[in-house]
């Protein structure tokens, strides 16, 4: 069945309720100034990923779909026009090359994680001095031989206890150690937050984490890849984390993994617990869910990832683990930051000049 909308005139200016004309999703359309566009869901509008953080635009509307806006997407801005290679996929391409996928024994049907499984999994450490201890809250995810991608949030709700040691090369973290490991243990320089990034309503939820040296790559540490299409999600993922795994908040010191499925924001939304201070969801955000696989408390900052994809045999993070539901295993969706969303802010800090080559 076909989706239109209906844009209606007078002398070439939009007048509601005057005469209308049906327009098929994906018709062209013509913004201010005679602008050529193609009329897409809001959702689906490149140019509204860009400038979602005002919260406002200036497109012309094509209409509504449900509840959903249609506007005018400027053809300059459309996915079809943007330069085949950003700075993320050329990283990728060269870490592929390098690279090549772990293909050794792993236990996909069970929950442990096999060693060299998840080579780019980082467990992220913070000190307690009055404890004398480093205990491990966070996960994230190594993209570079000097950066981290995790979470905002488990910078700043620990805020006197910053991110001080990123564990790398194993499966297996204790919730603590005594003393760092210089084969696991890597010291951290400096934590760059999402400037927009709000604890209150838990939007930009996404920070890097850059290690003090870089780290030398090898069978069980490796980069992953960044998802960089904004307009189409999959449709499965693989999870993984150092979190809680039962009610009782019991934790494994093996890395746990499991499968969940995307769900639309608007059903996320239905099934989330209701509060009446959370904010609406956005288009920065992703949602998946399962009937036996969850993220937990100390799952904070895991990925979010699609293994071997049309594009390359490494995995691709499509998403980091932000909140979700205050109960685990709860049949609750859970919500992520997507990456895709954040790629201009990720690529200024990571790659500036292209410098992986």
């Amino acid at each position: 069945m076909k989706t239109y909308f209906y844009l209606c005139f007078v002398f070439g200016e939009l007048i509601a309720g005057l005469y209308c004309s049906p327009l098929f999703e994906n018709s062209t359309c013509f913004n201010n100034g005679d602008k050529e566009g193609i009329c897409r869901r809001k959702s689906k509008c490149l140019k509204i990923h860009y400038i979602n953080e005002y919260h406002h635009h200036n497109l012309t509307r094509c209409g509504f779909l449900g509840k959903m806006e249609v506007v005018c997407c400027p053809v300059e801005t459309d996915i079809r026009q943007l330069p085949s290679t950003r700075k993320s996929e050329k990283a990728c391409d060269f870490y592929a090359k390098k690279f090549p996928p772990n293909l050794g024994p792993q236990i996909w049907g069970g929950e442990d994680a096999e060693q060299g499984e998840f080579p780019y999994m980082a467990a992220l450490g913070r000190y307690d001095v009055r404890h004398e201890e480093y205990s491990f809250d966070c996960g994230g995810v190594l993209i570079s031989d000097s950066y981290i991608l995790t979470a905002a949030h488990c910078q700043v709700t620990y805020g006197n206890l910053p991110i001080k040691i990123a564990r790398l090369g194993t499966v297996d973290v204790p919730k603590t150690i005594d003393t760092v490991n210089s084969q696991f243990d890597h010291a951290v320089k400096k934590v760059f937050v999402h400037p927009k990034y709000r604890l209150a309503n838990k939007t930009n939820d996404i920070a890097l984490v850059q290690l003090e040296k870089p780290v030398t790559f090898g069978p069980y540490v490796q980069p992953a890849c960044l998802y960089t299409n904004v307009l189409t999600y999959p449709q499965d993922y693989l999870v993984a984390g150092w979190g809680e795994v039962n009610r009782h908040g019991s934790r494994k010191e093996r890395l746990q993994k499991g499968y969940v499925r995307f769900e639309s924001l608007e059903r996320c939304a239905e099934n989330l617990p209701r509060d009446e201070t959370q904010p609406p969801l956005r288009n920065t955000q992703l949602c998946a869910v399962h009937k036996k696989t969850d993220t937990c408390q100390g799952d904070s900052g895991g990925p979010l990832q699609k293994r071997f994809t049309a594009t390359t045999d490494l995995a691709v993070i499509v998403g980091i683990t932000s909140y979700g539901s205050p109960t685990c295993g709860s049949n609750n969706p859970t919500v992520y930051t997507s990456v895709s969303m954040y790629l201009n802010w990720i690529e200024g800090i990571v790659w500036p000049q292209d410098s992986f080559l």
